[in-house]
């Protein structure tokens, strides 16, 4: 059995125990983390702890930072605990920005925790920060290093004001980072409806011009018919029409000239219907022998009519 199974079964993670155990070993899989996993008990509670160290690289130069993981039950609704553990030659830099001086590490990845984070995720996050911030650094030579075992305990009154300052600082970094993502949300909208109004107000802006534009050109439009109307009423007058009352030899003509021009529209109709294929050959000849004998007893009628008149008493002029 592994050192992870192990540990797991002194840990009650309940129905996540299959997920700490996948997180924690792709954890260790990964190749900036060489780490141990462990139980670690404090005040009656166990935890999973990984420790070991990290890989970061500052300025290009690989380096290897002492840290603990720590995973309580209730993972991964609850995130993890992150710690830089300073050898006895290192020092925790002083007011670093992710990291307080007793180690304990907060970083935006932790205070924004969701279930769907993970520890490789959060051992590149501590990487990529740390390599470029490192938290500890070389101990000078003429100072001597911390004992790492208090000579008198801590007393229970300061262990529950340290673990309490933790909490808070703990809960106002996640508040914060709520804060600022919900501000964020918020200025993205309102830039994405300033964007909507502005173009809002373009649009209108445009449709304004066009339709100043279209009622111009309606106008103009009303005043060239009008010019039309004038201009063709002026050039196309209706010509004086003659009376035919009491004329029987005009209305004679105009019959005659009509029944003419009929039989050359059903010639034309004729010679149409036998290219398509609509009238045979025999009944196209018939018809047209037919059409044409009227149409020349017509024309003959109407020129005896014209020939009769004087020309000062035409009526109409021979137009056949």
């Amino acid at each position: 059995m592994s050192a992870l199974d192990q540990a797991l079964r002194q840990i009650p993670f309940g129905y996540e125990a299959n997920r700490v155990r996948s997180d924690v070993q792709h954890a260790l899989n990964s190749p900036l983390l060489d780490a141990v996993p462990s139980v670690r008990e404090r005040e009656r509670k166990k935890a999973l702890s990984v420790v070991g160290t990290l890989v970061i690289r500052y300025r290009g130069t690989p380096y290897n930072l002492p840290i603990e993981l720590v995973i309580n039950a209730g993972y991964p609704r609850r995130p993890p605990k992150a710690f830089v553990r300073p050898t006895p030659d290192m020092m925790i830099r002083d007011r670093h920005a992710h990291v307080d001086g007793s180690g304990v590490v907060y970083l935006p990845y932790l205070s924004s925790w969701q279930p769907r984070c993970d520890l490789v995720r959060l051992v590149q996050e501590m990487s990529t920060t740390f390599g470029n911030d490192p938290p500890l650094f070389a101990r000078p030579q003429n100072q001597p290093p911390v004992q790492q075992i208090p000579t008198t305990p801590i007393s229970p009154s300061v262990q529950i004001k340290q673990d309490a300052t933790v909490r808070v600082r703990r809960a106002a970094t996640l508040r914060l980072a709520q804060l600022k993502a919900a501000i964020d949300v918020e200025l993205k909208a309102q830039q994405k409806l300033h964007a909507l109004t502005d173009s809002a107000a373009e649009t209108e802006r445009r449709a304004s011009q066009s339709r100043r534009a279209a009622d111009a050109a309606v106008l103009e439009l009303g005043t060239a018919q009008d010019q039309l109307r004038r201009w063709y009423a002026a050039t196309y007058e209706d010509p004086p029409v003659p009376s035919l009352k009491g004329d029987a030899d005009a209305a004679a003509l105009l019959a005659a000239l009509a029944r003419a021009n009929a039989a050359e529209d059903a010639l034309y109709e004729l010679d149409a219907a036998l290219a398509d294929g609509r009238v045979g050959f025999d009944d196209f000849i018939r018809d047209v022998r037919r059409l044409a004998r009227k149409q020349f007893f017509d024309k003959m009628r109407a020129a005896k009519i014209v020939a009769k008149r004087s020309p000062d008493r035409g009526v109409y002029r021979q137009s056949f």
